[in-house]
């Protein structure tokens, strides 16, 4: 069948995604079913084989982005129309970024008060804001289009939110490669990343995230200077992945007195040698419908310490793969929960049972689930006539 994929950007080192995206399009393509990319930015250089790019002009007024690739993909006239998100004319609408009130809902607490005005008081960020909303809410106003949620809490969500009939739901989690990401390589990339980084001996703690506020960033410092009160500065580090505010983060560890506790990574393209050389990754989050990064880690013997707030901990056994701390603005029980191994030897036993079950995370299984669904479509489009 000839599938068009629609985003905003085909960009793999954007987000999650644009990852997950571009892994979806190379399967499809190797499946041997014809693959259309309907985008504004396209980097040529991670299309894969057998993927066709449409790009398309963004115009200036967030409102026209919509009308732009829709039109797009009415001239293109795939027999299944994906979108993550970005017209909301669809046969399939991907919520992987969960909806935008959740998110937003999420954002509050997350933010400080005098940030969340100056953000409402912006033309430009309503104007955003208001585009987006109506993208979703034409998805889920039409019964037509079926609803992928990527998690049971984007589920609730929009049941309770947006009042969709659970029967346009499915969830469809997403899934990661476990062939790339397995703890095989671990005994080589271990001491060498740490030596780079001066880690020493000290338990290491990773966090990957572009927004570093609704990820929980900042109550990560403070957990982390609550653990300075009993711990010498080499005995727990923490590193930051991505492109968020790091100078803001700077400060704000500065502030806390755990400036040489942080290490800032900046973008990180291949966080494997990561997963391998950190003890455990922290991941308080206030909204995060399903990251590939808490499951890459899992898959890589990396236990995780995050929030029921992160889709993926419903894969996790609390204790057993790491901790799902349930308020993540408490930091005093996530500095207990990053307490709970003093030694490596500890937080690697999790990640061995966490790297034994990783075959809850692989991708081929959801997107074989995907194209099912593409086919339910089609045989109900064919059985009544629309």
């Amino acid at each position: 069948m000839r599938v068009g994929l629609i985003l905003n950007r085909f960009d793999p080192s954007w987000g999650g995604l644009e990852n997950w995206t571009c892994h979806y399009a190379r399967w499809l393509a190797e499946e041997g079913h014809g693959v259309h990319v309907v985008a504004f930015v396209i980097k040529s250089a991670a299309l894969p084989p057998g993927v066709e790019p449409l790009q398309v002009t963004r115009p200036k007024s967030f409102a026209a982005r919509a009308s732009a690739l829709e039109n797009a993909v009415r001239q293109l006239a795939p027999d299944i129309i994906h979108d993550t998100g970005s017209i909301g004319y669809c046969d399939i609408y991907h919520l992987h970024g969960g909806t935008r009130l959740a998110s937003r809902k999420a954002e509050c607490p997350a933010r400080p008060l005098m940030q969340r005005w100056r953000e409402f008081l912006v033309p430009k960020w309503r104007r955003w804001y208001r585009a987006h909303r109506r993208v979703e809410e034409r998805a889920f106003a039409n019964p037509r289009v079926t609803l992928v949620a990527v998690s049971n809490l984007v589920h609730e969500q929009l049941v309770s939110l947006h009042r969709v009939d659970p029967a346009r739901i499915r969830v469809i989690r997403n899934g990661i490669d476990t062939r790339r990401f397995s703890p095989c390589g671990r005994d080589a990339n271990r001491p060498r990343i740490r030596a780079e980084f001066g880690a020493g001996d000290a338990i290491v703690f990773l966090q990957a995230a572009q927004n570093f506020a609704l990820k929980g960033a900042e109550n990560v410092l403070r957990a982390l200077a609550i653990t300075a009160r009993t711990e010498p500065a080499t005995a727990l580090q923490y590193w930051l992945a991505g492109n968020g505010p790091v100078e803001q983060y700077r400060q704000k560890a500065r502030r806390l007195g755990v400036a040489d506790r942080v290490r800032f990574l900046g973008y990180v393209k291949d966080l494997r040698p990561f997963y391998h050389a950190a003890d455990a990754m922290v991941h308080p989050a206030f909204y995060d419908p399903c990251p590939l990064t808490t499951l890459e880690a899992l898959a890589s013997g990396l236990p995780v310490i995050t929030s029921p707030h992160n889709g993926s901990s419903e894969m996790m056994a609390d204790g057993l793969d790491g901790f799902i701390v349930p308020d993540p603005s408490d930091a005093r029980t996530l500095a207990a929960a990053m307490l709970a191994h003093k030694t490596p030897d500890g937080w690697a036993q999790m990640g061995t049972a966490a790297a034994g079950r990783a075959n809850r995370f692989r991708d081929i299984d959801q997107f074989v689930k995907i194209t099912s669904l593409y086919e339910e479509v089609m045989r109900h489009r064919t059985a009544t006539g629309r």
